[in-house]
């Protein structure tokens, strides 16, 4: 009896013993700006007693559960000092966090092997936008796009164009958040620059693999850039003069600590020297072309629980040509006026609305719009001693969106990170209307309208996201979207899932492994690979079934040296019902229906991609490259034989230098080589047989599709930044050079085959830009 009362108060001991241990508590709270108390995004929390760590989320919220008792916090991110912290957790405690900016610590940030981090994302990289804004491109004009060429696995489309294909993939398998909400035509200028204003970025992730489950639609990535919420403190701002365009952004408090605003706005002035250049010359032809764009916002805070958010973006591109022309004959004096405008633009709002339920569980309700639509007219008038001719052509296309969203973020647990949420989405795509009005002498009128039919698209996702702490050395993130998509003649639904994987092997030494299966509804009929404003954006339908991408990836992440780090990601990645234009599609001019225009076939795309970073205090380096093979197969094409895909480039190296002579000069060198893309060209031509001969003409033969590659890019650009303080604020030269020793990449190859050579015409010379920029 005595040993059955022993063993239960034996039993009573554990039980209150493993109960103490298991009692946890939670620390949670946001870490901000010291300056401007805006939300720090993807802050690390760390406790290094328990070897503990999760990050803030796209709010600047955390919440950390650990055992009862002491711990020493650090909260660390890129750019900014560390603090650390001790405290006594005793029961749930808040703590808020001020970082303050000091010293940059590296160029690029890829989630790696850090003990700090609950899951290392393979295949995510975190672009700066300190370095956007300081590396060397094109007019002088800093570009995130083209900023995120630079990364391994990431290529643009043709030279000096703001494309950006992924692993393998077409630029319409990328998905482009601004604050949440899809950019579905992110070029101005024809594709040289992005619509995004590097001035007001507060961060941009782009993911090439491991996608998580909380985003639908991408196949082959997600480029998510979040804006800065307008500082709470003070105001500051920024003016910029350079060759092709001004800009100015402004922010600061409404009411201070609880209401801000952000303000930014960018036009280019080409038409400004054009018109008047063309005056001077006495010229009957003016052409013109300007983009403008404006980013405002408004955040304000209701309590420590509650914050509301209020964005827009609003962009424009306009191309006009007006000529006038006399002409005469022997019967007859013609004076022909033609006119032509072109012109395209996004149009995005979002509302966000933030709530915190309890120190677990954070909460965002978004509602959004986004807008795109494109417009061409053509006008010419004949005024003749017969009579006058009118002759009036327009072409309009577009894409429409309505959506909302909830989604929430549950701390469960010290070892588990749960998001889930549900996004609903609708769409009304034009696929184009051509008009056309023909009047003669007011006497004959004709007018004739061809479109295709608006088409109506409803979208739906439910997704749950886990990052499991398995055990110190192992972590997980395991996810599932469950998804359909609904139109008058057809509905899909798909489960897809998530997986990554996370071993530290060795305390500077991590493997990463993941894989995803994707799916995407949208496609962009496009044949010039510019993204160009006149590709249109369809939905998928019965003839034209959704993209699917299957995608397992490896890699590795090995911290060398203390300031030396090196990435390596291998991927394969199996493409189904990826579209291509018929090769018949050019000789039928009458064809109006868009799904008549495409086929659907496969690709795939394998390779291994190496990124080596070495940061310090005064230089900071990387290098990344890419190895890789990508093909198509299309039944109907190329006898339903495999083919290079048009940007299969077998090697692309790029190397990125900055080094600060001192506290007022620094100097950016980047360099790039890229293996030429493919194309179709003629490789013969010969004489057709006929009983009737009909004199010399030949027809070319063409063999298979992407027969011939271009020959090899590459280019040096060079930016040197100037700074001094002033009395009011920091002023800043940035003068540099674009391909510094002029290389003449293709823009348009004609090939010889007589001579078996490429005849290269190059648009970009060595262009010298300068700029002029002041931070108040």
């Amino acid at each position: 009896m005595n040993s059955i009362k022993q063993l239960l108060l034996l039993s009573l001991l554990i039980i209150f013993k493993l109960n103490t241990l298991a009692q946890t508590y939670s620390i949670s709270g946001k870490v901000v700006d010291f300056e401007s108390h805006e939300p720090l995004i993807n802050v690390t929390v760390h406790s290094h007693d328990s070897n503990k760590g999760i990050y803030t989320n796209d709010y600047g919220y955390y919440s950390l559960i650990l055992p009862k008792g002491k711990h020493q916090l650090s909260y660390s991110f890129v750019g900014y000092g560390e603090i650390l912290k001790a405290i006594d957790l005793q029961t749930d405690t808040i703590i808020n966090i001020a970082l303050k900016p000091g010293e940059l610590l590296q160029t690029v940030e890829v989630t790696a092997n850090q003990n700090s981090r609950l899951v290392a994302e393979l295949g995510a990289i975190r672009l700066n936008p300190q370095l956007i804004e300081e590396s060397a491109i094109i007019f002088g004009e800093a570009d995130l796009i083209k900023y995120a060429q630079q990364m391994p696995g990431v290529q643009g489309g043709h030279e000096g164009f703001s494309g950006m294909h992924v692993r393998g993939g077409s630029h319409d398998q990328n998905l482009i958040l601004l604050d949440g909400v899809p950019v579905y035509n992110i070029n101005h200028f024809f594709g040289l620059f992005s619509v995004f204003h590097p001035g007001v970025i507060k961060s941009a992730t782009l993911y090439k693999s491991n996608i998580p489950a909380r985003y639908r639609g991408g196949v082959s990535s997600v480029l998510d850039v979040r804006l800065r919420e307008g500082n709470l403190q003070k105001y500051t701002g920024e003016i910029a003069i350079g060759l092709i365009s001004s800009k100015i952004n402004i922010e600061g408090p409404i009411k201070k600590d609880t209401a801000s605003f952000l303000f930014a706005y960018r036009r280019t002035y080409l038409d400004l020297f054009t018109r008047p250049l063309a005056a001077a010359t006495g010229s009957n032809v003016s052409v013109g072309y300007f983009f403008h764009d404006l980013n405002a916002k408004v955040n304000y805070v209701f309590s420590p629980k509650s914050r509301l958010y209020l964005s827009t973006y609003i962009g424009k591109d306009a191309f006009f040509m007006k000529n006038k022309e006399s002409v005469q004959t022997d019967d007859v004096d013609y004076v022909i006026n033609q006119k032509s405008d072109l012109g395209w633009g996004n149009i995005t709002g979002v509302m966000r609305w933030n709530y915190i339920y309890s120190n677990q569980l954070f909460s965002n309700f978004t509602f959004s719009v986004s807008h795109f639509d494109f417009d061409n007219s053509n006008l010419t008038s004949e005024n003749t001693s017969d009579g006058d001719k009118k002759i009036d052509n327009n072409y309009s296309s577009g894409i429409e969106e309505l959506a909302t969203a909830i989604d929430f973020d549950y701390f469960l647990a010290h070892d588990h990170y749960l998001r889930f949420g549900i996004k609903l989405r609708g769409r009304r795509f034009n696929p184009g209307i051509e008009s056309m009005h023909y009047n003669y002498q007011n006497d004959i009128e004709l007018n004739s309208t061809v479109s295709n039919a608006k088409v109506t698209a409803l979208q739906y996702a439910v997704y749950i996201e886990d990052e499991w702490e398995v055990t110190g050395e192992i972590k997980a993130s395991i996810g599932l979207n469950i998804n359909g998509f609904y139109t008058d003649s057809v509905s899909y639904n798909y489960l897809e899932p998530r997986l990554a994987i996370n071993w530290q092997i060795a305390e500077k030494v991590a493997l990463m492994g993941s894989y995803n299966y994707l799916h995407q509804y949208l496609h962009l009929v496009t044949n010039s690979g510019l993204g160009m404003p006149t590709d249109l954006w369809v939905p998928s339908t019965k003839r034209i079934p959704p993209v699917s991408v299957s995608q397992p990836s490896l890699g590795i992440s090995w911290q060398i040296l203390p300031k030396v780090h090196l990435n390596m990601d291998a991927y394969y990645k199996s493409m189904h019902n990826v579209t291509e234009y018929r090769m018949e599609y050019l000789l039928e001019e009458d064809q109006k229906d868009w799904q008549n225009k495409l086929v659907s076939g496969n690709g795939k795309s394998y390779g291994i991609e190496i990124l080596l970073e070495k940061s310090g205090q005064k230089t900071n380096a990387w290098l990344s490259y890419t190895l890789s093979k990508s093909t198509r197969t299309f039944e109907e094409l190329n006898q339903g034989k495999p083919f290079p895909y048009v940007y299969d480039r077998r090697h692309i190296f790029n190397v990125n230098l900055t080094h600060e002579f001192n506290d007022h000069i620094k100097l950016n060198a980047y360099w790039v080589f890229r293996s030429g893309r493919f194309a179709t060209f003629e490789t013969n031509s010969y004489m057709p047989y006929s009983p009737f001969p009909t004199g010399n003409e030949t027809v070319d033969y063409y063999g298979q599709m992407n027969n011939l590659q271009y020959p090899n890019y590459h280019r040096l650009d060079l930016s040197l930044m100037l700074e001094k303080e002033k009395k009011r604020g920091v002023r800043t030269w940035k003068i540099g050079l674009y391909n510094a020793y002029s290389q003449v990449n293709p823009f348009i190859v004609e090939y010889d085959s007589s001579m078996n050579r490429f005849n290269k015409i190059g648009i970009f010379p060595i262009l010298p830009f300068i700029s002029y920029h002041f931070k108040f």
